[in-house]
């Protein structure tokens, strides 16, 4: 979803700036992570985005598996979209990219919105019963892009901006390494 969302946010850009002179337009479309997907995937035109994202999937022996083409067309589609992930979350935290920064705004406002699914307000009222309090639950993270800790940080806001403060979160980078832990312990007891 970041990588669909960068190559939405970098097109709408695009589009709006487009209105604009030659030298407003290159500083409106000015970003970091613009250009660090054009490089990743060797274009020089933004409008190219689009072809590069819907190219078909290489073909098993096919021509283009061993040829030194562009790196993408090697790669199958969901995955084009995937790689972009570590070059949103540089531009975002180690650039201060604001076009990065608003491409991960959008994927935490969605994935707070389906976990607000799950979340009712801390004051008492009708709600559903499969629903919970963010104040008796724990939250538990796991996956590489909640492993980054100002996305998670950004997420965990997001929730308490919507009144659903975690009683406690946890992020897990191993969960086999942690179950055999807690395994091996409950053993020893």
């Amino acid at each position: 979803h970041v990588g669909r969302e960068a190559v939405r946010q970098i097109l709408w850009a695009a589009d709006c700036a487009s209105v604009w002179g030659e030298e407003e337009r290159a500083r409106r479309t000015a970003s970091t992570l613009r250009e660090r997907v054009m490089k990743h995937f060797g274009i020089t035109d933004v409008l190219d985005l689009l072809a590069v994202v819907h190219e078909p999937d290489p073909v098993a022996g096919g021509k283009e598996e061993g040829e030194a083409g562009a790196g993408y067309a090697r790669m199958v589609r969901e995955k084009r979209l995937s790689s972009l992930a570590p070059l949103v979350f540089a531009a975002a935290f180690e650039d201060g990219d604001g076009l990065a920064v608003r491409v991960l705004e959008a994927t935490t406002r969605l994935l707070v919105d389906q976990m607000c699914a799950l979340l009712r307000p801390e004051e008492d009222g009708d709600y559903a019963p499969g629903t919970i309090k963010a104040s008796e639950t724990i939250l538990c993270f796991g996956g590489s892009l909640v492993g980054v800790d100002e996305y998670r940080e950004m997420i965990l806001g997001e929730l308490e901006r919507r009144g659903h403060k975690m009683r406690r979160w946890a992020f897990v980078d191993d969960a086999a390494a942690v179950g055999a832990t807690a395994l091996a312990l409950a053993a020893k007891d």
